[in-house]
């Protein structure tokens, strides 16, 4: 039996969204992107300064420390060199639901205003799906918004389906 939850609009809430998949997406490759996936410390120094414009040096420093501790990794689209789309992913933890141990939450994903509308971070989230794949993750979960409709409409091209919770901010 499938109970409906009526929630008064002025109530803001976010909308969770939940996808066991084990095979990757057919990601085309772009000429106008590069998808970078740091998973490791040793990536991400490597990768400092994309992080550095992408965070400032305060903020690539924290980042590195994030990922260094096994558990948070970062996916980046570049264009030309700079970052347009990021998004974080987290294995077995989240503050606001419930997950299974071996789930990955993904998000906060960002994409910069002048990018938006190109296909990148529906470009980036299929990507960063493909790398957790590829470390043997089948479970994500991601959130967003109730009125954010540009995230709704690239968490629905990586096939997450309709939302299996709400959760109160």
């Amino acid at each position: 039996m499938q109970v409906t939850l009526e929630v008064p609009s002025e109530i803001p809430y976010q909308l969770v969204y939940r996808q066991v998949r084990s095979e990757p997406f057919d990601v085309p490759d772009r000429p106008d992107a590069r998808f970078v996936f740091l998973g490791s410390a040793r990536e991400a120094i490597r990768e400092r300064p994309l992080l550095t414009r992408c965070f400032g040096a305060v903020g690539a420093l924290k980042a590195i420390a994030k990922i260094a501790t096994g558990k948070r990794k970062l996916y980046l689209v570049t264009c030309d060199g700079q970052p347009v789309s990021t998004g974080w992913c987290s294995r077995g933890m989240c503050r606001y639901y419930k997950i299974e141990p071996d789930a990955v939450v993904i998000g906060p994903i960002e994409s910069s205003p002048a990018f938006q509308s190109r296909g990148l971070a529906t470009y980036g989230l299929k990507g960063c799906m493909n790398a957790l794949i590829g470390l043997g993750h089948s479970v994500f979960y991601i959130d967003t918004s109730k009125t954010n409709y540009p995230s709704q409409r690239v968490i629905e091209k990586c096939r997450f389906g309709t939302p299996v919770a709400l959760y109160f901010k």
